[in-house]
């Protein structure tokens, strides 16, 4: 599989992240909602700052995919706070300008969520409900140590 090395810019970068929950408004009250079989995909686009070399590779990168379109992998931040690798698809057209010697690009794209695991994140909530965390580490510390430690007498 493929991977896209440029990262894409910080200041444009809007995710959208896929809703897993089927939901059918009923004309009084709250809503019904199940859980989706079958995983949503984050809507992610995608834009880039680049030099007439990146721009090469972003061009050929794109018009590789135009001939055998497959997802490929690129790291980026969706589910979790940290960098991680995603397997992605381009959804539209590459559009891009060009300013002097700066070269600007983006593409709407769709990524594939990381897993996660229900019990850590429910671990984090019931460690916040109870006032166990007072400040805010890492998620990754939170689940694994600190909320698991917290949590050890109530289980």
């Amino acid at each position: 599989m493929r991977k896209l090395f440029l990262p894409p810019n910080e200041q444009d970068y809007n995710p959208t992240l896929g809703d897993g929950v089927l939901t059918q408004q009923l004309t009084v009250g709250m809503p019904r909602q199940r859980r989706n079989f079958i995983g949503a995909t984050h809507g992610v686009p995608l834009s880039w700052s680049l030099d007439i070399d990146q721009m090469e590779l972003l061009l050929t990168f794109y018009f590789a995919n135009q001939y055998d379109p497959q997802p490929f992998l690129m790291d980026l931040i969706l589910d979790y706070t940290e960098i991680k690798e995603y397997q992605i698809a381009f959804i539209g057209a590459l559009r891009w300008s060009k300013q002097g010697n700066l070269w600007r690009a983006n593409i709407e794209a769709v990524a594939k969520p990381s897993p996660r695991n229900p019990d850590e994140d429910n671990q984090v909530i019931e460690a916040w409900r109870l006032g166990l965390i007072q400040a805010s580490p890492s998620l990754e510390k939170l689940a694994n140590k600190a909320a698991a430690d917290a949590l050890e007498p109530f289980l």
